[in-house]
């Protein structure tokens, strides 16, 4: 049964994404947020781009995870990481996975600057069995 379970949350611990958080409602803008495994998978190409471009690399605004670590989620002004998205969205394939997060991203980065919200990154692994008790907890959710 032990090893059962670690190759099933090793092969799940493979499978990451990257989600955004904001430090407090967007109000009634409704950001249906993508589940953020093509920016994972390709932030190696990401950074790449950023950084020939001479841009804050994406992943700049990653903060480490509160529930893992317990320590405070790193927020970022939203504005910092706008001109980054913007440039790497003009270099994605419109159509793709990578596209449509990348736009949904700039679409909340918007919305948080208007609210003056700020926001971090976290990359989530599937492999931790209580994600959904993890979400619950980060939203306020969780009893």
């Amino acid at each position: 049964m032990v090893l059962v379970s670690v190759l099933v949350n090793l092969g799940l611990d493979l499978i990451a994404s990257v989600n955004a958080y904001f430090d407090r409602r967007l109000g009634d803008v409704a950001i249906p947020w993508p589940n953020g495994l093509a920016l994972y998978r390709q932030s190696g190409r990401l950074d790449a781009l950023a950084r020939e471009a001479g841009l804050p690399l994406l992943f700049e605004f990653e903060s480490s995870d509160d529930l893992d670590t317990g320590s405070a989620l790193t927020w970022h002004p939203p504005e910092l990481a706008l001109p980054t998205v913007g440039h790497l969205i003009a270099h994605a394939t419109p159509g793709t996975r990578l596209h449509h997060e990348l736009l949904t991203l700039r679409t909340a980065l918007l919305s948080a600057r208007a609210k003056n919200a700020r926001f971090c990154l976290l990359v989530q692994s599937w492999g931790r069995g209580a994600n959904a008790e993890n979400e619950s907890r980060r939203r306020g959710s969780f009893s």
